[in-house]
């Protein structure tokens, strides 16, 4: 979510409409795209072709059929399982949602101490906003120093900046329960100390958002994401996956691998959508031929293709070359009818 929701929360944004790419208005009128917002899928039905959809304003529940489906359900923030989570006053930033809900709190009940769990990016990113509103900041972090991809003298580099801020760091240190009064967090209890607290952000990391997906019956695979095979089929008949909620290849090792980034679910995402228009593009032109007699070039060209997305092998349709650079992992399916 940062830094939308830093910026948001620290102001250098005004308005949340600022950050939206497309509403819901514009996918209609520009791509004939209905998006249901305040929907939730509660449950998919492989065998029927159909989710059930919760309509969250109205309160129902109803049944949606579907040829294909694609699977994008991203991330969920992962928060340490400890007495006290549950306490009004600890929350999460991965959504808009969450943002203005910050900012509202912020206004309405003016805190005057935050401590941040996690000293990772979107902890360094609200850490920033808090401190431009004026508020204390303690960052609790398991880690010896901040941002843990970076190397340990980056980190102290940005350790010591922070310090210098004003901001009170307490690292090498793990959070075992939350205190609180009548409901409502008042302390952040280490193995070291306790450290008082008007409000808590929770920001210890992120994983799969797999849960209904797990419940459908797909195959998990590292950290619980969602196994796809080149073309981002999973192992279940016509459903797909893309984004923070499948797992990829990691070059260097070659073995599946779980990562939460942006550059990596746009890709997938895209890789889908163009293998699936460049398929149904392809069978097109090639159904219109034989269903005329056809040539013996189209049959060919048909056949070649349908043997490259099995095999994972290059193959050439007319002047266009497509490559497919790894054949399908053991164990999923690459029929005609799935690749559709």
């Amino acid at each position: 979510m940062p830094p939308a929701g830093s910026g948001t929360t620290s102001g250098l944004v005004d308005e949340f409409e600022k950050l939206l790419v497309r509403t819901p208005e514009e996918f209609l009128r520009r791509q004939n795209i209905e998006v249901r917002v305040h929907h939730e899928v509660v449950g998919i039905e492989p065998g029927q072709g159909r989710v059930v959809v919760r309509d969250l304003e109205a309160g129902r529940d109803y049944e949606e059929s579907y040829d294909h489906l694609v699977i994008a359900t991203g991330a969920k923030a992962v928060w340490p399982l400890v007495p006290g989570v549950d306490a009004q006053g600890i929350m999460g930033m991965t959504s808009l949602e969450d943002a203005r809900t910050l900012r509202e709190l912020l206004e309405r009940q003016r805190p005057e101490q935050v401590v941040i769990v996690g000293g990772g990016y979107i902890g360094l990113e609200m850490a920033e906003a808090f401190h431009r509103h004026g508020i204390g900041v303690s960052i609790v972090g398991r880690a010896p120093e901040v941002l843990r991809p970076l190397d340990p003298d980056m980190g102290e580099l940005v350790s010591k900046a922070l310090l210098e801020m004003g901001l009170h760091l307490y690292l090498g240190e793990t959070v075992s329960a939350f205190e609180q009064t009548d409901g409502h967090v008042s302390a952040v209890v280490t193995e070291k100390r306790t450290l008082p607290a008007d409000l808590v952000l929770i920001a210890t990391g992120l994983g799969p958002n797999t849960g209904l997906a797990g419940e459908a019956g797909l195959s998990l695979g590292v950290s619980d994401a969602i196994k796809v095979d080149d073309h981002m089929r999973t192992t279940l008949d016509r459903i797909w996956a893309a984004g923070d909620c499948v797992e990829t290849v990691q070059l260097v090792t070659g073995e599946p691998y779980w990562i939460s980034a942006a550059t990596v679910a746009s890709k997938q995402g895209r890789w889908r959508l163009q293998h699936h228009r460049w398929r149904c593009r392809f069978r097109r032109h090639a159904g219109d031929h034989n269903h005329q007699g056809g040539t013996h070039r189209d049959r060919s060209d048909r056949a070649s293709g349908d043997r490259a997305l099995r095999r994972g092998h290059p193959f050439r349709h007319r002047d266009r070359e497509h490559h497919y650079r790894r054949p399908l992992p053991p164990g999923l399916r690459a029929d005609e009818g799935e690749a559709s």
